[in-house]
């Protein structure tokens, strides 16, 4: 039988292990199209963080499709 300290010991294990799953970065995708609805491609777009002065570049492929990853969130002001 199993002892009630062991019992609590990996409830608590299991519980806290998708605490470490969490991430503070994203992601932006997109699609790149002109007014008529025309797919643009190898296009440019900027994400700027106004808070700590850093542009990134996404550029469109083939298909017009965009992907700019592991952007991270802004410090908490205190």
């Amino acid at each position: 039988m199993i002892s009630i300290r062991k019992a609590i010991s990996a409830l608590f294990l299991f519980i806290s292990v998708p605490l470490f799953a969490q991430s503070y970065h994203g992601e932006v995708r997109g699609l790149v199209t002109d007014p008529g609805n025309a797919v643009c491609l190898r296009s440019q777009g900027h994400l700027v963080d106004e808070a700590r002065k850093v542009t990134r570049v996404a550029v469109s492929d083939g298909a017009g499709l965009y992907t700019s990853t592991r952007l991270t969130r802004p410090p908490i002001a205190s």
